[in-house]
């Protein structure tokens, strides 16, 4: 979407770079002995979705889409760190 409003072709690749090393985390798990590197790939990458758009949100005080953004990477990461202590 931000590339599309502004033409930010860093937005762009920075979404394109997430989404693939999210499908490579989504394809670890898969299997029973690489599932905690998947699990722990996917942390990683909601963990700096967080952090990235708090910072965000913080700057601006825009609840779209840095205050939503933030709110669901750190919602992913618990759901990530709990299944991760289950193993």
């Amino acid at each position: 979407m931000a590339y599309k409003k502004k033409g930010s072709r860093a937005s762009l690749e920075a979404g394109a770079a997430l989404g693939g090393v999210l499908l490579a985390a989504a394809s670890l798990q898969t299997g029973a002995a690489t599932r905690g590197a998947g699990l722990a790939l996917a942390l990683l990458c909601s963990s700096a979705l967080a952090a990235y758009m708090s910072k965000n949100f913080a700057r601006t005080g825009r609840a779209w889409p840095h205050g939503v953004l933030a709110g669901f990477g750190l919602v992913l990461s618990g759901g990530y760190v709990s299944a991760l202590s289950g193993l």
